[in-house]
């Protein structure tokens, strides 16, 4: 029971966190939480209190695959001092390789970094979720199901894999869904390893299915220029033929036609889960 009390407690430290910056961005800096720069989409403000709550629910739920704190304090014991002094070289490697070599343009600080993730992550409820599936594609879905051994998998790799995956669930809230792509090898290697560890075997309707239909949501065969038909309103058409698929640039209308899409895909997966004949292969 007390092992049970201490995962509630370290589940909700981050959603807490992120409330209070979000309510701090609210009260504190209110005309630019829900301004727009380059042309993204605006906080939707009346379904503002929804997106927090979910995303705050979101939170809470992901935290909850992650080692309790007593595990993560033992895996500092099991670091290996060779491994960590050949980390901290290549780290210093590549950091004097960017200050000599990139260019002197700073970009975002991570105080706007942060800023703009936590705004990204309340445009409209969930969109985050909504963006990465267009982008990379039904993953979600994969990790839903078999969240016990993804559970199992993560708890299990030690340290590095903690940080790794605590990295992921801050990026994971910005819509911007390229800023994952270093990130998301990772989780299809999870998301593999938690299903050979379930002993599943997935029957060939369902990775057909799985198939078509990533590769019908991302659209590979939509054009890139649009014969230079782009205009300067990225939210509206012909523009967002493009940028439909690109989380700070979808619009309240194709938000909507996504969210429609998945919750229709998701039902049709949950009755091939439901019904383990069409899902699993013996």
């Amino acid at each position: 029971m007390i092992k049970e009390y201490k995962g509630w407690v370290q589940s909700i430290v981050l959603p807490i966190i992120f409330l209070v910056a979000i309510l701090g961005m609210y009260f504190f800096n209110k005309p630019r939480l829900f301004s727009t720069i380059s042309d993204t989409a605006p906080v939707t403000e009346i379904l503002f209190p929804v997106s927090i709550i979910c995303a705050t629910l979101y939170l809470f739920y992901v935290t909850r695959f992650l080692p309790n704190l007593q595990k993560i304090a033992s895996g500092f014991k099991d670091l290996h001092t060779k491994r960590v002094i050949i980390c901290t070289v290549f780290y210093l490697l590549i950091w004097i390789i960017r200050k000599s070599l990139s260019s002197k343009y700073t970009g975002l600080t991570l105080k706007e970094f942060l800023f703009n993730v936590l705004k990204q992550s309340i445009t409209n409820p969930l969109i985050f979720i909504i963006a990465h599936t267009v982008y990379f594609g039904l993953f979600f879905l994969v990790i839903f199901y078999f969240r016990k051994h993804v559970k199992d998998v993560i708890r299990n790799h030690g340290l590095g894999m903690t940080v790794w995956i605590f990295v992921i669930i801050i990026f994971s809230l910005g819509n911007e869904s390229r800023q994952m792509l270093n990130f998301y090898p990772l989780v299809a290697i999870i998301s593999v390893m938690a299903i050979q560890k379930s002993g599943t075997k997935i029957s060939n309707i369902a990775i057909g299915l799985y198939l078509a239909i990533s590769l019908f949501i991302s659209s590979f065969w939509a054009k890139l220029s649009w014969n230079g038909e782009m205009n300067s309103d990225f939210l509206n058409y012909p523009s967002q033929n493009y940028f439909r698929y690109h989380g700070p640039w979808i619009s309240n209308y194709n938000y909507v036609v996504f969210v429609v899409i998945f919750l229709i895909i998701t039902i049709v997966f949950y009755f091939l889960h439901r019904n383990k004949k069409l899902i699993i292969s013996k």
